[in-house]
């Protein structure tokens, strides 16, 4: 039965769903012994295509264990990468499905992990996957009753400059100082970077993966958002509890980032820049940070399902590069961070 009405409106959704990779949640619930396994169904490969009837199989995961045959039916919508079944017994979402007798589906996008109509649907995902939450209940509304569309940036630009705003107000919340001191660390990494004599200080204070290069102005635009994206994550995932995914350095945020850059003792602002990267790395049990944009291009160009981007960083990519844009880029005056505009 459950799988019967699964089928109906994934057959129409799953084109707009994506895999899971982020959110936070966290929660404790009844012991209800709850088994996850894969799931499969026959799914459309065009949905646009009439005349086109080749099909595909997609993976989804499935809780019944809260499912009071009158109760909703919560379908999660994954983001972009490997969709986790631990959201399947773990987050907030399970409180709600306890409390209404709610049938839970977790749907894996198309091209991320193994995915090479009387009831009251409701669908949930946070930041890229609540922008498709809030889209399919647009544009289906007679299929979704509501969507949970947590931190969804659902008006998609080119330029995006507008998330560095965020960062910086963040940074503020607690201490006031800390983008000013971002920013100064900032300013002086790039002024290092004008002398080539000190690359190999500045790939030692980082712990580059291999001696800097700047050749062209992408290296070095690569460089500092590669840099500067490690504070954006912080900033994103704050206090967000991904424990139950895996993620490993949860403990890192926004606070411990900022008194790190408010402590003197550890000398100027780009010396604090510098340890805040390594506690952040230390953390994430990452060796050393891999900065080359040649790389990077190079792991872009790798089309194989084994390839080291093939998790979610090159679909994510592409997906940027033809269909949102949702460019990070340094454009705006009112954040910390230069070096990488969207030109």
């Amino acid at each position: 039965m459950a799988h019967t009405r699964l089928f109906a409106l994934l057959c129409v959704a799953a084109f707009l769903c994506n895999g899971f990779s982020h959110r936070r949640f966290n929660g404790r619930f009844s012991e209800i012994p709850v088994t996850v396994q894969d799931y499969w169904f026959e799914q459309r490969l065009d949905h646009f295509a009439g005349a086109d009837s080749r099909v595909w199989k997609q993976r989804y995961y499935m809780n019944e264990s809260f499912s009071s045959g009158d109760g909703p039916v919560f379908l999660m919508i994954g983001g972009e990468g490997t969709a986790n079944p631990a959201w399947m017994t773990q987050g907030t979402w399970m409180t709600y499905a306890e409390k209404m007798g709610a049938l839970c589906f977790l749907l894996e996008h198309r091209f991320y992990g193994k995915s090479h109509p009387t009831e009251k649907w409701i669908v949930f995902g946070g930041s890229y996957p609540g922008c498709l939450a809030a889209w399919y209940r647009l544009k289906f509304p007679h299929l979704a009753h509501a969507a949970v569309a947590s931190s969804a940036p659902v008006q998609a630009v080119l330029n995006f400059s507008e998330y560095l705003d965020v960062v910086q107000s963040s940074l503020a919340r607690n201490h006031s100082n800390c983008p000013k001191t971002f920013k100064l660390a900032s300013d002086t990494l790039i002024e290092l970077l004008d002398h080539k004599e000190n690359y190999a200080k500045i790939t030692r204070d980082f712990n580059l993966c291999n001696p800097l290069e700047i050749n062209s102005k992408m290296d070095l635009s690569f460089f500092l958002d590669t840099i500067a994206e490690y504070i954006m994550d912080v900033v994103q995932y704050n206090n967000d509890n991904r424990e139950f995914e895996g993620v490993k350095n949860t403990n890192i945020t926004i606070q411990v980032v900022c008194d790190i850059m408010a402590n003197e003792v550890l000398g100027s602002p780009y010396d604090r820049y510098v340890e805040v990267i390594h506690t952040i790395t230390k953390a994430a049990q990452e060796k050393c940070i891999e900065a080359s944009y040649q790389a990077y291009v190079q792991d872009m160009r790798d089309c194989r399902w084994e390839g080291a981007a093939s998790t979610g960083g090159r679909q994510w990519m592409y997906q940027t590069c033809t269909e949102f844009g949702y460019f990070q880029s340094s454009d705006s005056t009112s954040q910390p961070f230069s070096g990488f505009p969207l030109r």
